[in-house]
């Protein structure tokens, strides 16, 4: 900020429109076409400032960013007029402009004035700075937008004070989202969901996304994928002078690129906490101090509860027994007599197993793995900071934990964490839906339990995580999609035109990673001897990749299950001697 702009040099500013207008383009999406220019104000050379956000700071200070902000808007709207462009003009207007009365009626008056200049539906007026949004200002100009024919954006969402809340309260016809979230979106899974679920909502409230700082063929990619509506940015067109209509080269071959891009599968991430609730039991427990007469009196009346917590006088649990340890103890002769007025505490577990209600899969996960197995017949104590809340039974621990490894592995396989099952169903749906030309490749490993039965499983476990790496290094990741079925079966779906290329480089390089696998003496004669299915010990040649390829052009007419059905033929194919890919095209399938 320029310290020696006093207030009588910012109203000269204000007063002689010491700024210039520049106009940065707004693309349609679907259509390809520029369809609207958000005007954005540029100090002129001499007037003290280096950029509009330093003249709106110095503005404020001044306590005269209103004054500015309306003259903004005065030249701007004559500016566009006189131009007579077939175009919308996107207009930022700042919300605490609206907080003063004589201000928001100027700028209502603007809005009459753009509707004679411009014609209804021709203006998009953008708020920004939301901390003021509530105030009675706002909703008489957003009634007067609307009464004139003006639409309403909200700008830089995401950040800031520009929230869902203001995305309810004044049901814009369009939200412009920040261009942070498009910062390394071609390869972060969390903003392509985030994208995914802006999109969602604005279906919901009938609103339109506006991607702001496109900057990269791979940011417009994902975005037309996600099917965001309007986009803005430096690769678009920069801000200019003259409004501009024609796209730079770039983006035309953007465009032309048929090939669908890869969206991002993300990382594993922790598990969904609080699973346990819904099993939660709430039986009551006793004191820590109970008696071995009060225990067993408890479980007379308690007949179908098959432990109970000890807890401390600020109802933390300490301590669990169950039932049939308890009453084991108790069936020698004379123990009642001997312990009945003692305490408890000296039979039960001391250590038991507590979780919070809110607890991850994963630290659900990590109770089934410890040595310490007494949680079987105990149960797991449940608590709510720190409180006992009740006891989950081992059985239902179990089976949750299962049924979640289980719906996890459908994502993502658990070894390699690549996409699994349903996200490759849901992908070659995609690819066959949208008519685009691709080539599937059905990825299997010959002679892989042989070595699997001789060097054991985390030896095979290695073997999958170098198949999976030597294919993934050889992938166009932004085109091509790699899935992990499960075992030594992967998928392969690919855009790259040098398919075929891609595919015999990743053939010798994982078979010479593989190689390197096996002792030497295994290695100079070529493989090994194992027994086969049938316990008989034979020789088994050393472990190589083979691809059943099917190649789909847009217009093809299997459907998933014939396509899948094809692909798996030409893998048994490419398992026969001499061969490590074999090639079937869709329409030698169909015939």
């Amino acid at each position: 900020m320029n310290a020696y702009i006093d207030e009588s040099s910012m109203w000269h500013l204000i007063q002689h429109e010491r700024f210039d207008i520049r106009y940065q383009p707004i693309l349609d999406l679907a259509t390809r076409r520029v369809i609207g220019h958000e005007a954005l104000m540029a100090p002129q050379p001499g007037s003290g400032f280096q950029n509009p956000l330093e003249a709106f700071q110095h503005a404020r200070a001044l306590a005269l960013d209103a004054e500015l902000d309306l003259a903004c808007v005065r030249k701007i709207l004559r500016d566009f007029a006189a131009r007579n462009l077939h175009s919308t003009l996107f207009l930022n207007v700042n919300s605490a402009t609206l907080a003063e009365p004589d201000m928001c009626a100027a700028l209502a008056e603007q809005l009459v004035m753009a509707e004679k200049l411009l014609g209804r539906h021709r203006l998009v007026v953008e708020l920004t700075e939301f901390d003021s949004l509530n105030h009675v200002g706002v909703a008489e100009f957003l009634n007067a937008c609307r009464r004139t024919g003006a639409a309403i954006a909200l700008d830089d969402f995401g950040v800031g004070h520009s929230n869902l809340d203001a995305w309810l309260q004044y049901t814009p016809d369009k939200v412009k989202i920040d261009r942070y979230f498009l910062q390394g979106i071609e390869n972060d899974a969390a903003r392509q969901q985030l994208l995914r679920g802006l999109r969602q909502m604005a279906e919901l409230t009938g609103t339109r996304l506006l991607a702001e700082g496109i900057e990269t063929r791979e940011q417009l990619h994902v975005v037309r994928e996600l099917g965001i509506d309007l986009a803005q940015g430096y690769l678009l067109g920069r801000p200019h002078p003259t409004p501009a209509f024609d796209l730079p080269a770039e983006v035309g071959t953007t465009f032309a690129d048929p090939k669908a891009v890869i969206l991002a599968q993300g990382e594993r991430r922790r598990g969904k906490s609080g699973a346990i609730k819904p099993l939660i039991e709430a039986h009551p427990a006793l004191p820590a101090n109970a008696s071995t007469r009060a225990v067993m009196a408890f479980f007379a009346h308690h007949t179908h509860q098959p432990s109970v917590a000890f807890l401390d006088s600020a109802h933390r649990p300490v301590a669990i027994v169950a039932r049939s340890v308890f009453m084991d103890k108790m069936a020698q002769p004379y123990r009642m007599d001997v312990y009945g007025n003692k305490p408890a505490l000296q039979f039960a577990n001391c250590a038991p197993i507590v979780l919070a209600h809110e607890a991850s899969t994963e630290e659900l996960t990590a109770v089934l793995m410890q040595a310490d197995q007494r949680y079987l017949t105990d149960g797991v104590i449940v608590t709510q900071e720190g409180r006992y809340l009740g006891l989950c039974p081992a059985h239902l621990l179990v089976r949750l934990v299962a049924e979640s490894r289980i719906e996890a592995a459908r994502h993502a396989n658990p070894l390699t964490l690549l996409p699994g099952n349903f996200p490759i169903t849901q992908h070659l749906e995609r690819m066959l839906s949208g008519g685009t030309p691709f080539v599937l490749a059905y990825a299997d490993l010959n002679h892989f339990k042989p070595f699997n039965d001789r060097f054991g499983f985390w030896k095979g476990d290695e073997v999958i995580l170098k198949t999976a790496a030597g294919i993934r290094d050889l992938m166009d990741l932004l085109h091509d999609f790699l899935g992990h079925v499960g075992g030594d079966d992967f998928v392969l779906v690919m855009q790259s035109s040098d398919w075929h290329i891609r595919l015999q480089r990743m053939v010798r390089n994982v078979n010479d990673a593989l190689a390197a696998m096996y002792p030497d003496a295994d290695r100079a004669a070529g493989g090994i001897e194992a027994e086969d299915r049938f316990g008989v010990k034979r020789f088994f040649p050393m472990v190589t990749l083979s691809f059943g390829v099917v190649t789909v052009p847009g217009n093809c007419a299997m459907d998933l299950a014939e396509l899948t059905s094809a692909v798996a033929e030409a893998k048994k194919r490419s398992k026969e001697p001499g061969q490590s890919i074999a090639v079937d095209t869709c329409d030698a399938v169909c015939c």
